[in-house]
């Protein structure tokens, strides 16, 4: 198994999933959310 420059690959892999997540959560919260919950008030108003 190929280590990655923080310990083994699949740990490395994994750790670098959830930076990616939690940046990912970060900007859609901020740039999508008010958007997001319109569409939702919009559909459930539509049915």
């Amino acid at each position: 198994m190929v280590d990655g420059i923080m310990g083994p690959a699949p740990f490395h892999h994994f750790l670098f999933f959830l930076y990616i997540s939690y940046t990912y959560n970060v900007v859609f919260s901020r740039e999508i959310k008010k958007e997001f919950v319109n569409f939702n008030i919009a559909n459930t108003l539509i049915g």
